[in-house]
């Protein structure tokens, strides 16, 4: 009831839903008297027929107006629809004391929890930000895309190259399929023809001042540099029956010399190398090879431009042939002729390096490119196929490209600078996050708490920072790299500088790409504050034992196979040469449906005769093991922990009289309610220090409706309840034993109601601001209506409600009216 000084409302069924036991103020009988006459009037009459009924406890009681009142069961007066609506909707609906109370408390961490989300995800987009803004992948994708595709031509040119002849060819001629276009005595040019081309397409000569560029807007730096690695070459390894036949062995092993010592030059000031050193000077003497009679003779010039190719250099670790740009393009073609009519690639030969830098004024950046060509022993070249998996490359010979962009001038325009300031923003950002890490690992060290710190958590967070100094530490030295070392253009030689920043931006990426996927993990940590985001979380730790069994035996299983479709196809099949080829092949099959394999392992063309059953055995058996069983089971356990984390949602929804676990959607709801409450310039006293308060008094006072005494009538019906009690307990102390933070409540909190006027009656009792101004119930209603949850109208206790003592509560009810007239009497005595 609003505006009676006793009394009680009683809900369908006789249920009682509220009790009062405070006086009413005077601010509210006078806001009653401005009421409209004919509510004031009801209200009356109600008050007198609660009164009388309750009083007498027989169903003779009248009130004065001569109206019958209505009737509730065992005699109780009930509302009717009229009185309902007198009271509003403030006043229909029952405030869930003990709900709301536990609300309020969990909506502190609820607020925590949201903003440190909030702000590591706003530390995440930062760190995206930095990245892309230094990656610029834009630009870099269309230089890549250039190099690739108009330069290299790698999807036909450059797959077409499979011998040593073949890459003669792609840098000198036309190459196309295999096939020469043109004379082999005059070079077309090829690759090479187009990094040092000489004429327009209408064949005017291009000027020495706009030489080197590529495809109009790429300008090369310094030239092209080619190396080779050669292996050692002698006898073959023990006493075979066959080593007449095949005397001479290659191996892997790449062919080295140790580089001159260092000593301090007092004319320079600097350090240089002694290449007067006798073992250095016979360990280049030994390195040498080709037709010495032509290359040493020093009357003949014709191969002076490739002597030093034919000798090793310390400073390359290998071979090398330099084409200078600044030379020409006919002295650069003539150069490669002369390697070609050497056979400066031979037996030897294990690997072929093709280096090159060009800079884009457009984009502001260099870019390195790396083409290499490798042989193996036994004569295998893979044709290029940039398709291929990664694992698939790790066959040993065959061609790859590897292209890097690299920004010299890293900051010089506004908007470096302003990556600049986002860069030192997120480092700060960053050192504060390990700080407070530190911090806590030490506190916990020092009170001897550290177990309770080290878990799955922790791990991920150290495993984070650790990244992010690496990273920070690479980027700090990249930067003080390309600063300290700016290339001088043009220039004659080849520079190094430029390989050696892609090699430290590359291994930055690495770094770059760890971090993002535990920055990715580290997310499921800010989960676990709200209810519906934790289940995937709950799903993954009630799996954990399930899955870590279940992969034991998939890998078994995996790993089995694996090594029989090497042994079995290795040997004819690219996809099992090895056994890492085997597993990414196997694994395509189940994450991609990569069923052609099937088809191309029982190949009697393709494999061995004898094999082509087996083929088809392995791969029906393969797909009905792992993609129709195991898959299935995976599938499985995932989907029973889900259920479990469902349910145990659910569960402890229910606790806190809730039907479904609380959605992020009703937390915003819920933060927009108190954010738009704050701009109510009448909120100003209703706090939610005071609403707390109230609502805690409110539950101490209480008497609760309930006596258990009655219920157990017999002894049997005495035991049970024990016995659920018990297993209630029991459950809950397993809860605890997992969780020692979880809050436990009683599912009665339904009947912990009470009214609005009760809350405006009891806030003058806990707070000072409402002792000289009374509350106001539609204010009160307008600023606490996000926070305040009602009892639904559907109580689960309503049978047990309408079992109870009618004549106990009775006599309790009259007491509560008799205290509660007697206040109002006290209180209108004049003073």
């Amino acid at each position: 009831l609003a505006n009676m000084g006793g009394g009680g409302a009683f809900a369908k069924g006789g249920a009682i839903k509220a009790k009062l036991n405070n006086a009413p103020t005077a601010a509210n009988s006078e806001r009653a008297a401005k009421e409209a006459a004919s509510k004031k009037a009801r209200a009356e009459n109600l008050k007198l027929r609660m009164e009388q009924s309750s009083m007498t406890g027989s169903d003779s009681a009248t009130p004065k107006s001569g109206k019958s009142p209505n009737k509730g069961s065992g005699g109780f007066a009930t509302l009717t629809a009229a009185e309902m609506e007198d009271q509003g909707d403030a006043n229909a609906g029952m405030i869930n004391v003990k709900r709301t109370l536990a609300e309020m408390d969990r909506w502190p961490g609820i607020v925590q929890g949201y903003t440190e989300l909030g702000l590591y995800s706003c530390f995440v987009c930062l760190y995206v930000i930095v990245l892309l803004m230094q990656l610029d992948v834009g630009p870099s994708y269309a230089i890549d895309t250039m190099i690739r595709n108009n330069l290299l031509d790698q999807q036909e040119k450059l797959a077409a190259v499979s011998t040593h002849g073949d890459i003669f060819a792609y840098l000198l001629q036309s190459f196309e399929d295999g096939n020469f276009q043109g004379e082999e005595s005059e070079p077309m040019g090829g690759v090479l023809g187009d990094m040092f081309a000489d004429k327009w397409y209408n064949d005017d000569p291009i000027p020495a001042d706009e030489t080197g560029y590529l495809f109009g807007y790429n300008r090369l730096i310094g030239g092209v540099q080619i190396e080779q690695k050669r292996g050692h070459k002698g006898d073959c390894v023990g006493d075979s029956l066959y080593s007449v036949f095949y005397p001479l062995c290659y191996n892997d092993t790449f062919i080295t010399a140790d580089p001159p010592w260092l000593y301090y030059n007092e004319t320079t000031g600097k350090d240089v190398y002694n290449l007067t050193d006798g073992t250095f000077l016979q360990q280049v003497e030994d390195s040498k090879f080709g037709d010495r009679t032509l290359l040493d003779d020093p009357t003949g010039d014709f191969y002076a431009s490739v002597r030093e190719s034919f000798q090793y250099n310390y400073t390359i670790e290998g071979y090398r042939v330099f084409l200078d740009l600044a030379k020409g393009t006919t002295f650069n073609l003539k150069k490669i002729s002369q390697l070609r009519q050497m056979r400066w690639l031979d037996r030897q030969t294990r690997e072929i390096i093709i280096k090159f830098t060009f800079y884009n004024g457009n984009f502001r950046r260099f870019a390195f490119a790396q083409v290499s060509f490798k042989f193996d022993q036994g004569g295998q070249f893979l044709r290029f196929d940039p398709e291929s998996a990664a694992v698939q490359h790790l066959v040993r010979g065959g061609t790859s490209v590897l292209t890097a962009s690299i920004k010299m001038e890293p900051y010089i325009v506004p908007e470096d600078f302003v990556r600049l300031f986002l860069e030192i923003a997120f480092m700060i950002w960053t050192f504060i996050y390990i700080t407070n890490f530190a911090r806590t690992l030490i506190i916990a060290a020092v009170t001897f708490k550290l177990g309770e710190h080290l878990n799955s958590w922790m791990v991920l967070d150290a495993g984070n920072y650790l990244c992010f100094v690496m990273y920070f530490v690479m980027r700090v030295n990249l930067m003080q790299y390309v600063v300290n070392n700016l290339v001088e253009v043009p220039t004659n030689s080849y520079q190094p500088v430029f390989q050696i920043a892609a090699e430290m931006t590359r291994t930055q990426l690495k770094v770059n790409f760890v971090n993002c996927l535990l920055c990715i993990f580290r997310f499921f940590k800010f989960y676990q504050f709200q209810p519906r985001l934790q289940i995937v979380n709950k799903t993954l730790a009630a799996s954990t034992v399930n899955l870590y069994h279940f992969c034991v035996i998939f890998f078994v299983i995996f790993l089995g196979f694996s090594v029989i479709g090497n042994i079995m196809f290795g040997g004819q099949y690219r996809d099992f040469h090895t056994i890492p080829n085997a597993m990414q092949a196997l694994f395509e099959t189940l994450s991609s449906g990569n069923y052609d394999l099937g088809p191309q392992i029982g190949n009697s063309l393709l494999v061995y005769p004898d094999n082509a059953v087996m083929g088809i055995i392995f791969f029906v058996s393969w797909i009905f093991i792992c993609a129709m069983v195991l898959l299935n089971v995976f599938v499985a356990i995932l989907m029973d922990s889900y259920a479990a984390a469902q349910d145990e949602g659910k569960a402890q929804a229910k606790r806190v009289g809730l039907e479904m676990p609380q959605a992020v959607g009703d937390d915003i709801g819920k933060a927009l309610g108190i954010l738009t409450r704050s701009f109510d310039p009448r909120s100003w006293k209703y706090t939610e220090a005071n609403l707390y308060h109230a609502l805690s008094h409110l539950d101490k006072t209480m008497v609760d409706p309930e006596d258990k005494s009655f219920y157990f009538k017999k002894e049997k019906e005495r035991l049970e309840e024990e016995k659920e009690k018990i297993e209630a307990r029991l459950e809950e102390l397993e809860i605890l034993a997992e969780d020692p933070q979880e809050e436990l409540y009683h599912p009665a909190w339904n009947q912990k109601s009470v009214t609005i006027a009760e809350l405006a009656r009891t806030l003058p009792r806990v707070s000072k601001a409402f002792r000289s101004d009374a509350p106001d119930e539609v204010t009160m209603e307008h600023v606490w209506q996000s926070q305040l949850l009602f009892a639904p109208e559907d109580d689960p206790y309503q049978e047990e409600d309408e079992e109870r003592d009618v004549v106990t509560l009775r006599s309790k009810l009259t007491a509560l009216i008799k205290e509660n007239a007697a206040l109002r009497n006290a209180l209108a005595e004049p003073e």
